[in-house]
């Protein structure tokens, strides 16, 4: 009797073994699943815009400040190549520039801030200050793009260059003296302020 009990017994031990594991798996991908939703939740909360693009230059994710920066939404974009992003002038530049970076490992482009152009969804170009940096995804490459509109910062800028060129021109004295001679005398006030500070 115990003999012919074995194979049923094995078999129960094997059932309830089966379903502590799909229970366990079902813990296990909950888990990942709020990560998931964690990490991107974060990602959204971010005020500049990230991208990530595989070694092809596809588009795999899009956080809402990329959504405001460019005028897509990820469903949109998600999938398409990032050079939608650029002027036709720089494209053929930026595909260069992964692919020479995925043959001999240069890392000109990783880590490096830099002022480049893009382009929203209208056509409209824009100024923006540009951060990749790459990390490898089951084996393989993935670059992370981070983006800041700044044209706003240009604009300002533009503006106080055209208000110091006025003032030297109604002063009859060369824009870059007169520049010049305003940083000494900001330069002047702040090691007042701070040696008022200090007493």
């Amino acid at each position: 009797t115990i003999n012919k009990l074995i194979p049923v017994i094995n078999l129960i031990s094997q059932l309830i073994s089966t379903s502590q594991l799909q229970y366990q798996h079902k813990q296990d991908i909950a888990v990942l699943e709020e990560a998931s939703v964690q990490t991107k939740t974060i990602l959204d909360d971010i005020a500049d815009g990230i991208i990530t693009i595989d070694q092809y230059g596809i588009i795999r994710s899009f956080n809402k400040a990329a959504e405001t920066i460019f005028g897509y939404n990820a469903e949109q974009i998600v999938g398409s190549n990032v050079d939608m992003l650029m002027p036709d002038k720089n494209k053929q530049e930026h595909n260069d520039r992964i692919s020479q970076h995925l043959k001999t490992g240069n890392s000109k482009i990783i880590g490096v801030g830099r002022e480049v152009v893009g382009v929203r969804r209208n056509g409209k170009h824009f100024p923006m200050d540009l951060m990749v940096s790459k990390v490898t995804q089951k084996g393989e490459p993935l670059f992370i793009g981070v983006v800041r509109d700044i044209s706003e910062k240009i604009n300002l800028l533009e503006a106080h260059n055209n208000q110091l060129k006025k003032l030297a021109t109604e002063l009859r004295v060369p824009s870059h003296a007169l520049s010049l001679a305003l940083s000494i005398l900001e330069s002047s006030i702040n090691q007042k302020s701070l040696g008022n500070c200090e007493n």
